[in-house]
């Protein structure tokens, strides 16, 4: 349905006519703005109720233009938050009175937070007529990555070495901020691109007022949503339960990449004279979860291109062998149970050209160590900083700055 023909009532209520006599908003000042609206595009015909709730319901099962029309009603504008749930439940009462079939009922879009309606209010509006949607993990690491490529500024350099460090520092704002898009969208946009400036950069931007909604759980990398929630394809997500709802709603939480995943900040300080939160306290638990999600992003990006490297490398060690071939496959290539066998999804003989492509790249390193492989300097660095940086990555340890300017720098000659 096109925004023309859509009642959008949300805007804060004017002075006149939002306060009842006992002195409080209630659903009949909202009915009564629905009706204003309504009236702006579907002027009112015949009899019937002019005002307020009954006068609302009239209007929509009357089988009039405007019992067509969806009306939708932003609960956080609301000066009484009950408002908007009395008249989801006394439409829907009002639409089963009338008989009115599907394509004649009119629709009511109600927007709100938890802390904007009753806890039990989903559970009891939940039926055939009424549906309840939770916006709750519908943001992906694609929406995180979209946010992140635009904010990202231009830079200088060699093309392919900025490519790729570009990637690893997109890969990495992505993970460290999931699904929290505003703050992906800041730190893309003021960050370096250097892992070791990230965290201080993050604890910067945490300090802000506008994005520190409160402290937040330690990194949860390992938390993940159990597979009995996980929906089918096309199937409802689920919804936030017990105390999580409350993170939720305040920003703090919500299901990304198949992951429950917290916001993350630190313990704010409080001044003990005043009780008043200030910046948020550096916490060492806190980086290390920073940098295991850099980690992380880093594992995604350069791992296939190292394992590229690694296959290319092999050429290399052939062509250098001090060996017979049989002889330097059956001393440093891959071994199953102590017996020179080949790498997973290759074929051939020890010796053959297959069996070395399973060499790693340490087992490199070791034949230039021992003197069976024979290397320039430039070769041996190249190698070098390939098995180390593989090396650091299966161990859970992220490149610090200079170390993958370094790996860029040899990836991409």
């Amino acid at each position: 349905m096109s925004a023309g023909s859509a009642a959008d009532v949300g805007a804060a209520p004017s002075a006149a006519g939002t306060v009842s006599e006992r002195g409080l908003p209630t659903a009949h000042d909202l009915a009564d703005r629905i009706l204003k609206e309504l009236d702006a595009a579907v002027p009112a015909a015949g009899s019937g109720p002019a005002a307020g709730v009954d006068g609302l319901l009239h209007r929509l099962t009357d089988g009039s233009a405007a019992a067509s029309r969806v009306i939708v009603v932003r609960g956080w504008y609301e000066p009484a938050p009950a408002a908007a749930p009395e008249l989801l439940r006394r439409l829907a009462a009002a639409v089963k009175a009338a008989g009115l079939p599907p394509e004649r009922r009119p629709r009511l879009l109600v927007l709100a937070g938890p802390s904007g309606l009753a806890a039990e209010l989903p559970e009891q509006v939940a039926r055939e007529d009424v549906a309840v949607h939770w916006w709750w993990g519908v943001h992906g690491r694609l929406d995180t990555a979209t946010v992140v490529a635009m904010a990202r500024p231009p830079a200088a350099g060699r093309a392919a070495r900025h490519q790729l460090l570009e990637a690893v520092a997109q890969a990495t704002v992505v993970e460290v901020c999931g699904p929290f898009l505003d703050l992906a969208e800041r730190l893309a946009a003021e960050w370096d691109g250097r892992p070791d400036t990230l965290p201080p950069q993050l604890y910067r931007l945490l300090c802000d007022d506008g994005l520190l909604p409160g402290a937040a759980d330690a990194d949860d990398a390992a938390r993940t949503v159990p597979a009995a929630r996980r929906p089918a394809p096309g199937a409802a997500l689920p919804a936030p339960v017990g105390a999580l709802r409350e993170d939720w709603d305040g920003g703090l939480a919500d299901r990304w990449d198949g992951r429950l995943r917290h916001w993350p900040g630190t313990a704010a300080v409080r001044d003990p004279r005043t009780g008043e939160a200030g910046a948020p306290e550096w916490d060492w638990e806190w980086e290390r979860g920073v940098r295991t999600r850099i980690w992380l992003a880093q594992n995604t990006a350069l791992l296939p291109l190292l394992d590229e490297a690694r296959e290319a490398f092999t050429e290399v060690i052939r062509s250098r062998s001090r060996l017979p071939l049989p002889d330097l496959a059956a001393r440093y290539g891959p071994r199953r149970d102590g017996v020179p066998g080949l790498r997973p999804g290759t074929t051939g003989a020890p010796g053959s050209a297959a069996a070395l492509a399973g060499m790693e790249l340490g087992d490199m390193w070791r034949a230039y160590l021992q003197g069976d492989a024979r290397l320039s300097q430039p070769e041996a660095d190249r190698l070098r900083t390939l098995w180390r940086s593989r090396n650091s990555l299966s161990h859970r340890e992220a490149l610090d700055s200079n170390r993958l300017e370094h790996l860029a720098d040899h990836l991409t000659r």
